[in-house]
């Protein structure tokens, strides 16, 4: 019997995200945060919004990948800022783009021990530890398959391997369901839900259907900006509680934006 996230929640490591008067801009003329703020304390937890919301910035930016202008971004109580404390950030926390690159000439097994080994690990352990990353997103069989050749699922799950082969405390994945057909979402749905079970995990997605009842906390993007966050259970509260899943996930982000004076 698999071992519930709520019980596993309780033994590890309280991991919070704290987010206050942020900035964040490209340029000068071209703005993304202006005096954001965000709470994150419920895993695993959904970023939910429409394409160009600023869900991918984001996530980098607390991934340490990005650096804002000004404001406070704190992982697990400490605060990212300055050069040591970014290397900390970014050992504790895994991090999967919405674009897996596949590296020419490596295979599986290669590409995620290269990924351990860029996170400050030996090559010994990181050859290890890519072999228990590539089992746990059910890649083993496929370690000496050349990264280049696999389908667009399973180049998700390697990409999650990437992220997770440091043994991160927090994992932040951005649309990892993006550009893939049915049978390759239900793959990697499989390969996210097993690993809420021992990690923290911040999710993005435009799409409600993406929304599991496994997620603790949803925050609605609208513009760059929090159109709503708090538990899924206050999330759902107005939709019809017969509802399909799928449908009561839309009616739900539908009144969301309705309440905050926006059209879908």
């Amino acid at each position: 019997m698999a071992v519930q996230p709520d019980q596993l929640q309780r033994e590890r490591e309280l991991m919070t995200i704290e987010i206050r008067d942020l900035e964040f801009r490209y340029s000068r003329r071209t703005s993304i945060f202006s005096n954001f703020s965000l709470a994150v304390d419920l895993f695993p937890a959904v970023l939910l919004g429409q394409n160009g919301a600023g869900k991918s910035t984001l996530l980098s930016l607390v991934a340490g990948t990005s650096r804002p202008q000004s404001g406070y971004i704190s992982v697990g109580g400490r605060r990212s800022q300055g050069r040591g404390a970014l290397r900390q950030l970014r050992r504790k926390t895994g991090w999967l783009p919405q674009d897996v690159e596949a590296l020419l000439g490596f295979t599986t097994e290669e590409q995620v021990t290269y990924a351990g080994w860029l996170k400050g690990m030996s090559r010994g352990d990181a050859a290890s530890s890519a072999r228990r990353a590539l089992e746990k997103v059910g890649l083993a069989d496929m370690r000496e398959k050349q990264s280049r050749s696999l389908s667009g699922g399973q180049r998700r799950r390697l990409g999650i391997a990437q992220a997770i082969v440091h043994d991160p405390k927090l994992v932040l994945l951005d649309e990892p369901y993006a550009g893939l057909d049915p049978e390759q979402r239900a793959s990697v749905r499989g390969t996210l839900l097993e690993l809420a079970n021992t990690t923290d995990l911040m999710v993005s997605t435009h799409q409600t259907e993406d929304l599991e009842e496994v997620y603790k906390q949803v925050i609605v993007l609208r513009e760059a900006k929090v159109l709503f966050s708090s538990s899924i259970a206050t999330f759902y509260e107005s939709a019809p509680k017969d509802s399909h899943a799928a449908v009561k996930a839309e009616l739900a982000y539908t009144n969301v934006l309705k309440l905050a004076g926006m059209k879908d």
